[in-house]
This record gives C-alpha cells, sequence and structure tokens, in this order.
C-alpha cells in the first residue's frame, strides 16, 4: 500500500483558520510591560502593505493620548525601522520579525493590532483603522 506522502505533510489549513489565540509571547521578542496596567499596545505592519505605509505618518496623532506601552512590529530590517523611527520621530520600540513567524501567532493581515496584559490578548483585530481600535479599547476594555 503506498502512501500519498503529500497528504501526509500538507498543513492543515483549517486548523490554523480555526485556532484561538489568546497568548503572544511577549518576553521571546524581548518586549516587557513597563506601566501599572501591565498593558501593551502592539502594531504590527508590513513594508509591503501600502495600508500599513499609509498608516505611519498617522500613528503618533493617533496613539498622543494613549497612556500604555507602544510597540511597532514590522518586516522590515533593522535599518528600515530606525530610518522610520528617526523619519517619524516615534518613541516607542520598534522591532523586526519574520512576517512567516508572525503567523505562527495568528498574525497573517496587516496592519493588526493587539492590546496585550502581560502575555495575554485582551483584543485583537486587522483591517479596522487603528483610531477605532484604541477608541474600542480605551472605552470596553477587555473583550
Amino acid at each position: 500500500m503506498a502512501a500519498d506522502f503529500r497528504k501526509m505533510f500538507k498543513k492543515d489549513k483549517t486548523i490554523m483558520e480555526n485556532k484561538t489565540y489568546k497568548v503572544f509571547p511577549l518576553s521571546l521578542f524581548n518586549i516587557e510591560t513597563s506601566n501599572n496596567t501591565n498593558r501593551c499596545l502592539i502594531i504590527c505592519i508590513s513594508f509591503s502593505c501600502m495600508h500599513c505605509i499609509n498608516l505611519l505618518p498617522n500613528i503618533s496623532s493617533i496613539t498622543k493620548n494613549y497612556n500604555e506601552q507602544i510597540v511597532m512590529i514590522t518586516d522590515g530590517s533593522f535599518e528600515q525601522n530606525e530610518e522610520i523611527r528617526g523619519y517619524f520621530n516615534f518613541e516607542f520600540k520598534i522591532i523586526s520579525v519574520d512576517e512567516h513567524y508572525l503567523k505562527d501567532f495568528g498574525i497573517e493581515h496587516f496592519p493588526h493590532y493587539m492590546l496585550m496584559e502581560k502575555e495575554e490578548i485582551i483584543k485583537r483585530s486587522y483591517g479596522e483603522e487603528l483610531e477605532e481600535f484604541l477608541d474600542t479599547v480605551m472605552s470596553k476594555g477587555r473583550e
């Protein structure tokens, strides 16, 4: 009886699509919450996403009244991140992570936002505007 090796090694997409991600390893990315609430806003962007690129100039004004820690995760290089930090005067941490690695944590669409408390995902969203996400987070708190 011959085995169909393609089926054996084919990734089951339904498992990934139906998987609920409740944690995100902040410590793995050397991110520590440094405020009283232990909350952290993660903004994931891809430099190949036009919506993400268009978001960059507005991040500072959108987040100016947000008092929690902010971390941006990009698929860019360290040099690209430093150039963006300097150009937009971002004061928050920006780290590079391979896009394929982010998919392991359910981040497949960009921009992607997560509100974390320690390593627990309180709320996550993609596709909506950052301002709408923050309005929801600031008014409702936990999902």
